[in-house]
């Protein structure tokens, strides 16, 4: 399997966009809106910098330095401190980035609800805590002073895992 939204027929408001469009590059009037699905998952329309890093579905995304609170970016370099301390973790793309130009997306934001298959290290396995590493994946935190954004639900497979984002 392969990350997946929620069916858009779950969600608590109607959005115009699907939850997982691809390289929409204007805003039709939904950028900072939040849905919630029954299955308790909670998304957000963002806008992706041009100078972000392509990425896909199911990777971490970081807010960006210095704008508004729906700027999000793939690349953590981009962002106001490392990914270690975590203030920066925004969730993770509902599908994929391509990098180089601004682009309006949807993330799923942490809700502590189960967000199946998350792009994560092969290593992960069930309940490990996680960090958002630099422009690709979820993986085990090695050090008391990492901030853990997910706890692994099951072993990563082909380096997909179901995780719930820490709220």
């Amino acid at each position: 399997m392969s990350y997946a939204v929620s069916a858009s027929h779950t969600l608590d408001k109607m959005i115009i966009d699907a939850l997982d469009v691809t390289g929409q590059t204007t805003d039709v009037g939904e950028t900072g809106k939040i849905v919630t699905s029954t299955d308790g998952r909670k998304y957000k329309k963002c806008v992706v910098d041009a100078s972000a890093v392509a990425s896909g579905a199911g990777k971490p995304a970081y807010y960006m330095v210095g704008t508004t609170a729906n700027e999000v970016t793939s690349d953590y370099s981009d962002a106001q401190v490392s990914e270690k301390l975590g203030a920066t973790f925004a969730g993770v793309f509902t599908d994929d980035v391509t990098g180089g130009k601004a682009e309006y997306v949807w993330v799923e934001i942490p809700n502590g609800a189960v967000t199946p298959d998350a792009y994560c290290a092969t290593e992960v396995g069930v309940c490990d805590g996680l960090v958002a590493t630099h422009d690709s994946s979820f993986s085990i935190s090695t050090s008391d002073s990492d901030r853990v954004v997910a706890v692994a639900m099951e072993a990563a497979s082909s380096n997909l895992a179901d995780i719930i984002m820490l709220p």
